[in-house]
């Protein structure tokens, strides 16, 4: 008997556990835009854009640079990119004149 309710209760705990992770029905799962480029600065740049469409932008008050060869700068940036409404570009040395581009043509004056 205690087997039983041992085993009952591990389901329900594991049952618990793994409701988050199914996927949304229906009309939330549809929501989403899969963005890509050649590489992942490109792909930042593409997101960007994405961002101004979606907020119907047509310059962003602030832009958050990252670096591209690890997480962390992104990642550390994220708070600020949303507290901000701005987009993050990953950048490298060989990605710095389409990055330079890209904020001239993006950026408010001023930001």
């Amino acid at each position: 008997m205690k087997s039983t309710l041992k085993r009952l209760a591990a389901f329900l705990l594991v049952l618990a556990l793994l409701i988050p992770c199914l996927p949304l029905p229906g009309a939330a799962a549809q929501n989403y835009t899969r963005l890509s480029g050649k590489d992942r600065y490109a792909t930042s740049l593409l997101a960007a854009d994405a961002l101004k469409q979606v907020t119907g932008a047509d310059r962003f008050d602030a832009i958050i640079l990252a670096s591209g060869t690890g997480f962390a700068d992104a990642l550390a940036g994220s708070y600020l990119a949303a507290v901000k409404g701005a987009p993050i570009l990953l950048a490298s040395d060989s990605q710095i004149p389409n990055i330079q581009s890209y904020i001239r043509e993006n950026l408010a004056d001023g930001g």
